[in-house]
């Protein structure tokens, strides 16, 4: 699928440094490896994919085809030929033979067009530290990607990878979890992962540049258990903490919060086994909770996939401000 690609516009800078007042300022993320400016008067969006960084969509009049912009990070999986030729395929183009760059680094440029939809993409793919960064513009045929993504692309250069964790601020974007049924506050570095079909489970993942879904350092797990029943939440939860420490009773797992229908444990070190039957140790706190309005218990899980203290620090008050913003929310139209 086309997701919408990184921008970056190039901006006049006068003598001075000085910037026009309505112009926007170039960007830093050092936790992605980048420096841009974004397109000035785009709507920023949230990211969509788990690969996504950031992404811009441009206002349009009513009946017109928005174009969009994302800038994309992921491990290099080969060599610059080999990543070029692999989007080309999931995008349904081709690698064109056209010359370009990306802040002085080689790059290969993607070409899509969708005359049946009258859709074109045009994709920029460069390597940089072991990365692989995609800068994409989807819009209307007749040259609007090339015009919106080339100055763009002129505004990026690389930064200096800094920690994923030093970056997490506490708040973010309020979002749906488990169709609709669930509000939670969700840091907005983190990514949602693809949709289950069942809709049962949803999971948001803190993704390094370096890391893939399964190894990312941080990751929120929000499904649902059994239907509330006679038994009470807090004969639940008492049930709910035995079974835990049954299955790996070296965990020691205990209830550090206990406010109201909602039980969190501490951070512990517990043997999971996955659907092959084998058995690894997950660093993760459990969470488990009442919420009104809600026909079942909610199970949340926080995996842990960093030994560095500091980060742990960072995703442990991350787990409990998500746990604690968890509400109902309002039902899928």
């Amino acid at each position: 699928m086309i997701a919408r690609l990184a921008p970056f516009a190039a901006m006049a800078v006068l003598a001075g440094s000085v910037f026009a007042a309505d112009a926007p300022r170039p960007k830093t993320l050092a936790e992605f490896g980048v420096t841009f400016t974004p397109p000035d008067g785009w709507t920023q969006q949230t990211p969509e994919n788990l690969n996504e960084v950031i992404a811009w969509t441009q206002p349009t009049q009513a009946g017109q085809k928005a174009a969009a912009i994302t800038l994309r990070c992921e491990p290099a999986r080969g060599d610059l030929d080999s990543d070029a030729t692999n989007i080309a395929l999931q995008y349904g183009g081709a690698v064109t033979d056209e010359k370009a760059t990306i802040d002085g680094e080689p790059a290969k440029v993607v070409w899509v067009s969708r005359q049946g939809v009258n859709v074109e993409v045009r994709a920029l793919v460069a390597q940089h530290a072991g990365l692989t960064y995609i800068v994409e513009c989807t819009g209307p045929a007749g040259g609007l990607p090339r015009q919106t993504l080339d100055p763009f692309v002129r505004s990026i250069h690389w930064a200096p990878l800094e920690s994923i964790a030093d970056h997490m601020a506490a708040d973010g974007p309020r979002m749906a979890a488990l169709a609709g049924r669930l509000s939670v506050l969700r840091p907005e570095i983190m990514r949602p992962a693809a949709p289950p079909a069942m809709q049962k489970e949803d999971r948001f993942l803190l993704l390094t540049p370096r890391s893939k879904g399964a190894d990312a350092e941080f990751i929120c797990v929000i499904g649902l258990s059994t239907s509330v029943d006679a038994r009470g939440f807090g004969e639940m939860a008492t049930s709910y903490l035995n079974e835990l420490n049954k299955q790996d009773p070296a965990a020691k797992v205990v209830w550090q919060q206990t406010d109201g229908n909602r039980r969190l444990s501490n951070l512990v070190s517990m043997k999971k086994t996955d659907m092959t039957g084998g058995e690894h140790q997950v660093d993760t706190m459990v969470g488990i909770a009442q919420i009104d309005g809600i026909d079942h218990y909610l199970v949340v899980n926080f995996i842990f996939n960093t030994k560095d203290a500091g980060a742990r620090k960072t995703y442990e008050a991350a787990a409990k401000k998500i746990f604690d913003s968890m509400k109902p929310g309002e039902a899928p139209k």
